[in-house]
């Protein structure tokens, strides 16, 4: 999608944020040190559709190059955001979601709300003005889980 967008926008192109779970994320232990990095232990995590262990030695350069900043998220945030996703607000309808898909929102609202993720918020200019597209991509891969995010209290 980076690759994507670079292409379409050009030097006018978004600022593209990667999440990926907390105590799971190769591709921001990758960015750290600016070379891919492998992990040495199977997380567990809601987020399982987006574990890999590795960054690809294939796309790291253009994750390298196109991937503005990489953020990692507790599992809290990404059940926080299919709740909010799968019960809808206002006029927005419902989206279903499961964890690895919800990610992205749930990365925005950590983005948004922590205090130690403020220069990505700085550097993504994430003001009242900003215009977000968040990119949902996974369905409902556990009904129960989703059932059990859905019926708890927010």
């Amino acid at each position: 999608m980076a690759s994507r967008f670079a292409w379409l926008g050009g030097a006018e192109r978004p600022f593209v944020i990667a999440v990926e779970p907390a105590g799971a994320a190769p591709a921001l232990a990758s960015a750290r040190v600016g070379l891919p990095t492998m992990l040495d232990r199977e997380p567990e995590t809601a987020l399982a559709g987006l574990w890999t262990g590795a960054v690809s030695l294939a796309a790291w350069p253009a994750l390298q190059d196109l991937v503005d900043a990489f953020v990692a998220i507790l599992d809290e945030r990404a059940l926080e955001a299919m709740r909010r996703l799968g019960r809808g607000r206002g006029a927005d309808p419902e989206v279903v979601a499961g964890p690895s898909g919800a990610a992205g929102l749930g990365g925005l609202l950590a983005i948004l709300e922590d205090d130690d993720l403020e220069p990505v918020r700085a550097a993504a200019g994430l003001g009242p003005e900003a215009r977000v597209l968040v990119i949902v991509t996974e369905g409902d891969t556990d009904p129960a889980l989703r059932r059990r995010v859905l019926e708890a209290s927010s």
